[in-house]
Order: C-alpha cells, then structure tokens, then sequence
C-alpha cells in the first residue's frame, strides 16, 4: 500500500513566493521593454520633428529666392546670423550665403593655368584676418599653394612669397606617399569638401573658410551681398569703417553700379582701380548655399543644399546641385 505524499503548508508558501518571484521578475524586464521601446519611439518622433523643422526652413528659403530674392538679405548679412524661426515643434535656424558674395577658389589660376595673383593675394588677406581672431592654431599660408597645385594641369609645384615668406604647394609627389595614396587631381574642384584632401586642410580650417571661400561662379564679388571679411580682404587699404560705410550703404539701397563704390569714403580711384575688375553687381551666375538647422529639445538636423538661380522671363528657376545633410 503506497503512502500518500502531504504537502505541508510552508512548502506551498515557498512555491508561491518563488513564482511570485518570477512574475515580478518577467514583470520588470518587460516594464524595462515597454519604457525602452517608449524612448525609442519618443527619440524617433523628435529627430523626425527636427528633420522636419529643417525641410520647413529649407523649402521657406527655396520660396524666398524663387519669388522675392530682395527679402533674403536678413538672412546673409552675417555668416555668423542666429536667424531662428519659430516652428510649432521647435526652432529653425537659417542662413542663406550668396556663394557670388564669396571667393572662388577655382579662380586661383587663371586661363591659362597659371597662379591668378589678384585672387591669391585676396585669399592670403582673407586667412590673415581670421588668423588675427584665432587664438590657438592660425591657418597656414601654404594651403594656398597647396590649392593651386590641385588644380592646376601640371604636376610643376608651386611657390608663392606672401607676408614675406615663400610658401611651397605640394604635387601627386606628396599625396603618393601617404598612407592613403592618390593623384593631385590637376583639375577645377567639385565641391568645398573636395579641400580635405588637400595638404593642410582639416575640418576645423574648413569650417573657418566656408563662410567665405567657394567653388562657383565666375570670380567676381558680389558687393551687395559679400561678408565683412571679403570686403576687407579685397584690399590692404579696405579698413574697418570703409566696411561697415559699404554694408551700411547696401542695406538701405544696393549698389546698381560698381562705380557707386567710389562715393563711400575711403574707397579712393587708387583702390577702386585695384579691385574694380574683381567686383560685381550684377553676378553672371546666381548660386545660393542654404543651411536649415531644426532643432526639437535636443534633437537636431541640419540640411545644406547649393541651388543654382536662373531668370527665365518673370520666372525664377531653381536647380539644386548640392545637398548634404547631418545629425547635427
């Protein structure tokens, strides 16, 4: 005869505990889920809301050039501008810099393939005026060379005396020797971007230049829309306040005719005469670079796009020719 086994009461009440236990435990592993998968979603819904606030800005700066390009220049004036819209789910901030307004960096040598010394000179100006803002790290004048001989069609390297020294460029010599080996491409570049496979360029000097370098146009700048340190920069005798006279005088009318810039004060035929064939008011070619930051919280996106402008009748067509965009 078998003996019936009895659970005593204190065994089922361990039993209970342990699958008490386990159900609390499969219980906070799927709370840990469900608020994981929460923040998840919740992150998504933010960077698309941030995306979305820069596709907005984006499109406004698209209607403002196609349909009353007079109204952009609250966005120009400054490549330093916190122009910030206010969107429902955040902000957008917007810069639109007039790439005729800058210096053309393909315009470093000239037809024939030689260095363009008018424009060196304008960019070594250019990088010493930053470099008097920098504190640390000043930009070096070689990249001049260095620039020149990437697209210049020969494989001669170049030497330039600016401030008094001589800068040396660098050919396929140099680049072939590098971990990471290739050509000088001996050819016009394609984008901005193209400079970081430049000696001497790195992001940091690139972002210090973008506001004011180029690779668009015909060369000539735009003086109603160039920034300060382009005026500046286009002569040694171009102080300070002859800047601020120009911008201030652009502000309240642009200038329909180059001439107009010899009755700002301080602009004497000596330096008119110097920078009279590097001037424009009426650019061949209309290039505009726009940036949309929009921003939710701490979400951000960042659209850059490069359009090209071109009158057809009343009608102003736009086509894009360059689009990046970054989580930042």
């Amino acid at each position: 005869m078998r003996r019936r086994s009895v659970k005593t009461p204190g065994f089922i009440t361990v039993l209970v505990l342990c699958i008490v236990v386990i159900i609390s435990v499969v219980l906070v592993a799927f709370s840990r889920r469900v608020q994981a998968f929460i923040l998840s979603t919740e992150s998504l819904k933010h960077s698309l809301q941030a995306e979305a606030n820069a596709q907005a800005g984006l499109n406004i700066a698209l209607a403002m050039i196609k349909n009353d390009p007079n109204n952009i220049r609250q966005f120009y004036n400054s490549a330093d501008s916190k122009n910030l819209l206010d969107l429902q789910n955040g902000q957008c901030q917007l810069i639109i810099q007039p790439e005729n307004s800058k210096i053309n960096l393909n315009k470093l040598i000239d037809e024939n393939g030689r260095p363009n010394e008018p424009v060196i000179n304008h960019l070594a100006r250019l990088i010493r005026i930053i470099n008097d803002e920098r504190i640390i790290n000043p930009i070096d004048y070689s990249v001049i060379p260095n620039v020149v001989d990437w697209i210049d069609p020969d494989e001669d390297i170049t030497k330039l005396a600016l401030h008094g020294r001589t800068f040396t460029g660098a050919e396929s010599d140099y680049y072939l020797r590098q971990p990471l080996s290739y050509k000088a491409k001996n050819a016009p570049l394609s984008t901005t971007k193209e400079l970081l496979y430049i000696k001497g360029f790195s992001n940091s000097i690139l972002s210090e230049l973008s506001p004011y370098i180029t690779i668009r146009g015909c060369g000539k700048i735009d003086i109603n829309s160039a920034p300060t340190k382009v005026l500046k920069s286009m002569s040694d005798k171009i102080f300070e306040d002859v800047v601020e006279e120009i911008i201030a005088r652009r502000n309240l009318e642009p200038f329909s005719s180059i001439c107009q810039l010899k009755e700002v004060p301080g602009i004497t035929d000596e330096v008119f005469s110097t920078v009279s064939d590097r001037i424009t008011v009426e650019p061949e070619e209309i290039f505009y670079r726009i940036t949309s930051k929009g921003t939710v919280g701490d979400y951000k996106k960042t659209l850059t796009v490069t359009v090209a402008a071109q009158k057809n009748g009343e009608r102003t067509d736009l086509k894009i020719i360059e689009y990046d965009e970054r989580n930042y």
